[in-house]
């Protein structure tokens, strides 16, 4: 049977999982538009670079961007608890969505 204090854990580790899934979604939806506004604009260089960035990320992981921050970055001296090392890895998860938006309209 369990106990409350694994209940409160239980109910704790939710809060934080809606904490990161709302920060996936606030920051990764402006930025997948923005990436997609890049795929369609007229720049040849934007365009290029949204593409490439997308490819890139949308073949890597999300867990493994989140684990490169946590671990990665007390390499180069910059130190984070693990709750900012999953917020910043996490809009990666709700950026391609938005850009996958990009796409021919369908031909009568």
């Amino acid at each position: 049977m369990p106990s409350l204090a694994m209940l409160l854990d239980l109910l704790h580790g939710a809060g934080i999982t809606v904490i990161v899934s709302g920060v996936a979604i606030l920051a990764g939806v402006p930025l997948g538009l923005a990436l997609a506004a890049g795929r369609t604009g007229q720049a040849p260089l934007i365009r290029s670079a949204c593409a490439l960035y997308s490819s890139f990320v949308r073949a890597v992981p999300v867990v493994t961007f989140v684990l490169l921050i946590y671990f990665g970055l007390p390499r180069l001296g910059l130190a984070l608890n693990p709750l900012p090392a999953a917020r910043s890895g996490a809009p990666q998860s709700g950026t391609f969505p938005a850009v996958s938006l990009k796409r021919p309209a369908p031909s009568a």
